[in-house]
C-alpha cells in the first residue's frame, strides 16, 4: 500500500495489468431466476423486470447506454436517481462533507448500520414509484415493463481517494457494505449491468477536452493508473457479487469500436427482453482521436499499461487483447443463455 495524506490506499502501489482490466462482455452469472421478492413486491403478471446499470468512475458511456436501452418500446431508463450513493458509513473528513441535492438527507453520521436500511428504503421507493408510473402501459407490455436507472456504485463500496470525503473504512468493514447493497439489489429482483472503460486514459481526455476544448490534455500517469485500479478492482466487485445477483459486463470500448449490435443483442437478451436494433439520440462528448489532444503522450508511453492505453481501440476487442497480451482465461465467465431460457416472470 502507499501512504497519502495519512491514509492507506493499497489499489495505488503499483499499475494493474493489463488482464486485469481486459474483460470481455458477457454474464457473469448465469441468466436465472432471481430470489423471491417480498409479499408486497412480489412476481404477479405485469411485475416489471428490475435493473441497474453500475459503474465506478464517470466519462464510460452511461448516459448513451441508457438512451440506447430507453429506445426499446418496453423499458423505462433513467440517468442517475439514487444519488444517496454519496452518503457516508463513517464521518467525513473535516470541511469534506458530500454535496447532496436538497431534501436528500444522509443517515447519522457514523452509524453505519443505517447506511444499508437506507439503501432498501430508497431503492425500493424509487422502483415501486417508477412501476406505478407507468401501470397502465407495463401491465400490457409496453413502456415501463422494464425500468432501471444508472449510477456509480456507493462510495464506501469502492477503495479511498485521497480527495474522498468519507472517513476511512477497513477492508473487511468496506466488504460487508458492498454485501449489503448488492443484497438490497437481490432482495429487490434487480439485474446489475456493470459498465466499464478499459481505456481510463482515453476517458480522462474525454473528461479534460469537454472541461477545456481548446486545450490539449495533460493527464498525471499516477491519476490515470489509479483510474485503472479502479477499473480493475469494480470489475472484481461484479465478479464476486454474480453469486448474489445477475450481473453482464459491457465495455464502452466495446460498444464504440467494436460490435456493438451483437454485444446489445446479448445485454437485451440477458434482461430478458426481444433483441431488437437500439439507438440514441445522444452524441460523444470526447474526441474520437483521444491520442491526438493529449499533450504529454511521449511521457506516459513510459508505462506499459497506459502505452497501450495510447492506441484508439485498446478494449474494443478484449478477448483477442487477452489472447495476445497471455491472460489467463475468464474462468467465471460462462456464455450467455438463449433469449429463451432467460426467465419472463419476476426476473
Amino acid at each position: 500500500s502507499i501512504l497519502l495524506q495519512g491514509q492507506q490506499f493499497p489499489l495505488l502501489a503499483r499499475a494493474p495489468s493489463l488482464c486485469s482490466i481486459l474483460v470481455p462482455h458477457g454474464s457473469l452469472s448465469p441468466a436465472r431466476a432471481l430470489p423471491p421478492r417480498p409479499r408486497d413486491e412480489g412476481t404477479a403478471p405485469g411485475r416489471s423486470h428490475r435493473f441497474l446499470i453500475a459503474m465506478r468512475n464517470t466519462h464510460v458511456g452511461s448516459r448513451w447506454v441508457s438512451s440506447l436501452l430507453r429506445s426499446h418500446p418496453q423499458v423505462a431508463s433513467y440517468r442517475e436517481w439514487f444519488k444517496l450513493y454519496r452518503c457516508c458509513a463513517e464521518p467525513p473528513r473535516a470541511g469534506r462533507a458530500p454535496q447532496l441535492k436538497p431534501g436528500m438527507a444522509c443517515p447519522q453520521v457514523g452509524d453505519g448500520a443505517s447506511l444499508p436500511a437506507l439503501w432498501n428504503h430508497t431503492l425500493a421507493q424509487w422502483f415501486v414509484a417508477t412501476e406505478r408510473r407507468f401501470e397502465e402501459t407495463r401491465r400490457a407490455g409496453g413502456k415501463g415493463a422494464w425500468v432501471g436507472f444508472k449510477n456509480l456504485l456507493p462510495v464506501d463500496i469502492a477503495p479511498q481517494r485521497p480527495r474522498q470525503p468519507c472517513g476511512a473504512l477497513g477492508e473487511a468493514r468496506r466488504r460487508g457494505l458492498e454485501d449489503a447493497f448488492f443484497g438490497a439489489l437481490a432482495s429487490l429482483g434487480v439485474r446489475v449491468v456493470c459498465l466499464h472503460r478499459a481505456n481510463v486514459l482515453a476517458q480522462a481526455t474525454s473528461a479534460a477536452v469537454r472541461a477545456n476544448p481548446a486545450r490539449g490534455a495533460v493527464l498525471r500517469s499516477g491519476v490515470l493508473l489509479r483510474r485503472a485500479a479502479e477499473e480493475a478492482h469494480f470489475l472484481g466487485v461484479c465478479a464476486r457479487q454474480a453469486a448474489r445477483v445477475p450481473v453482464f459486463v459491457v465495455g464502452y470500448e466495446e460498444l464504440y469500436r467494436g460490435d456493438a449490435q451483437a454485444v446489445l443483442a446479448a445485454l437485451q437478451r440477458f434482461l430478458g427482453l426481444e433483441p431488437r436494433r437500439l439507438a440514441s439520440s445522444t452524441s460523444k462528448h470526447g474526441p474520437a482521436n483521444h491520442t491526438a489532444r493529449v499533450a504529454n503522450a511521449a511521457e506516459l508511453a513510459a508505462s506499459p499499461v497506459l502505452r497501450a492505453m495510447l492506441r484508439a481501440d485498446f478494449g474494443a476487442d478484449p478477448a483477442a487483447e487477452r489472447a495476445a497480451a497471455g491472460c489467463p482465461p475468464v474462468a467465471w465467465q460462462p456464455k450467455l443463455k438463449a433469449a429463451s431460457a432467460v426467465p419472463r416472470a419476476g426476473g
